[in-house]
C-alpha cells in the first residue's frame, strides 16, 4: 500500500498526469466532477469532492490517503477511456494509468488468489516502468521497491498488504477523538468495546460468511432467514449493490437468504450488457449462491436507465 498508493506511484504519477492534462488543456476539475458521479459500493461509502480538490495537485506531489487513492485509480481509469482517449491525445499518458490500475487490482484482489497472477504482475510492473520513466523520468526508491513484490510473494506464497489494516484508521480516530488522558488505553478500550457490539449485532470474527441483522421468515413450510446486508469474502454486501458473479454476470442485489449457517442466497435483478462495460437493469430474477459473487463493483449513471460499471481485476482477468 505505501509503495503504491500512500505516497508511492499512485500519487506521483496522478501529479504528473494532471500536469499532462492541463498542458492539454484539460483542467483536474473534471476529474473531480466524474469521479462524483460514480456510486460505489457499499462498504467504500461515497466519493468525497475533497478527494480531487484543486489544492491537492499543487505542490510538488498529489496530497492524498490510501482509501481514497485505492478508489480514485480505476475511475480515473475509467475517465481517461470515456473521455480523453477519444480525442486523440495523451495515449501514452492513458496506457501508463491503465497499467497502475491493472497491478492495484491485482494486489486488491485478495491475498490468495492475487498470488496466482505473480508472472503477470512482473510483466504489468516492468511495462509501467518503462513508460513511467519514458513519460515522466522522475523516479523514487518505491519504483525499485515494486520489482520484488512478484519475487516475495511467491516466497511467501500471499499477498500480504496493509490495505486492509489502513481501515481501521477512521475507526480509531473516533475512538480517540475526546480522550484527554491516558490515550492508548482508553482508545483500546474503546475499539474492543466497539468489537464486542459487532458480535452481538452478528457480525462474526469467526464465520467467513454471514447475515446482518437476519429477520426469521418461514416460507412454505422452510424456515429461512433474511436480511439486506451480508459479510461475505469479498467484504460487506448490501442491497442496492452491483455484484460481478463467477461465469460473467452482473447482478444488482435485492435481499440475503439463508437456509442454513453457511449457506447463503442472494436474490438479484439481473443485468443485460449493452456494450463494452455498459449494462443496464433487466427483469430476469436471479438467485446467486453467496460463493459464486466475486466482488461488488462501482458505476456510473448515463441516459436511459444504462450504467456504465467498473469491473474487478478478477473479471477483467478471465480473458487473459
Amino acid at each position: 500500500m505505501h509503495i503504491l498508493v500512500s505516497g508511492g506511484t499512485g500519487q506521483a504519477q496522478l501529479f504528473a498526469l494532471g500536469k499532462a492534462l492541463r498542458g492539454a488543456r484539460l483542467p483536474t476539475s473534471i476529474i473531480q466532477t466524474y469521479s462524483l458521479e460514480y456510486t460505489l459500493p457499499s462498504k467504500y461509502g461515497k466519493v468525497s469532492p475533497a478527494w480531487t480538490d484543486k489544492a491537492r495537485f499543487e505542490g510538488k506531489d498529489f496530497s492524498s490517503f490510501a482509501s481514497p487513492m485505492l478508489t480514485l485509480v480505476p475511475i480515473i481509469g475509467a475517465y481517461l477511456v470515456d473521455h480523453v482517449r477519444p480525442l486523440g491525445i495523451l495515449e501514452a499518458h492513458i496506457q501508463c494509468w491503465l497499467l497502475l490500475v491493472e497491478i492495484i487490482g491485482l494486489l486488491s484482489c485478495g491475498g490468495t488468489r492475487a498470488v496466482e497472477y505473480m508472472d503477470l504482475l512482473a510483466k504489468l510492473i516492468g511495462k509501467h516502468h518503462r513508460l513511467y520513466c519514458r513519460l515522466y523520468r522522475v523516479t523514487k526508491p518505491k519504483w525499485h521497491h515494486m520489482l520484488h513484490l512478484p519475487d516475495q510473494y511467491r516466497a511467501m506464497k500471499k499477498v500480504i498488504s496493509c490495505f486492509v489494516t489502513e481501515r481501521k484508521h477512521r475507526a480509531l480516530k473516533q475512538a480517540s477523538l475526546y480522550v484527554f488522558r491516558h490515550l492508548e488505553h482508553t482508545s483500546l478500550a474503546s475499539l474492543v468495546s466497539q468489537q464486542c457490539e459487532q458480535i452481538i449485532d452478528g457480525h462474526s470474527l469467526f464465520q467467513r460468511a454471514f447475515l446482518v441483522h437476519p429477520s426469521p421468515v418461514e416460507l412454505t413450510g422452510l424456515d429461512l432467514t433474511r436480511s439486506s446486508a451480508a459479510v461475505l469474502d469479498c467484504g460487506g454486501l448490501h442491497s442496492g449493490d452491483i455484484i460481478y458473479v463467477a461465469g460473467g454476470n452482473l447482478a444488482r442485489i435485492t435481499a440475503f437468504w439463508q437456509s442454513e449457517p453457511g449457506v447463503i442466497t442472494a436474490q438479484c435483478t439481473g443485468c443485460e450488457l449493452v456494450e463494452g462495460s455498459i449494462y443496464r437493469d433487466s427483469d430476469s430474477v436471479l438467485f446467486v449462491p453467496h460463493d459464486t459473487i466475486v466482488d461488488a463493483c462501482a458505476y456510473r449513471k448515463l441516459r436511459g436507465g444504462d450504467f456504465r460499471v467498473l469491473l474487478p481485476f478478477l473479471a477483467r482477468s478471465r480473458f487473459r
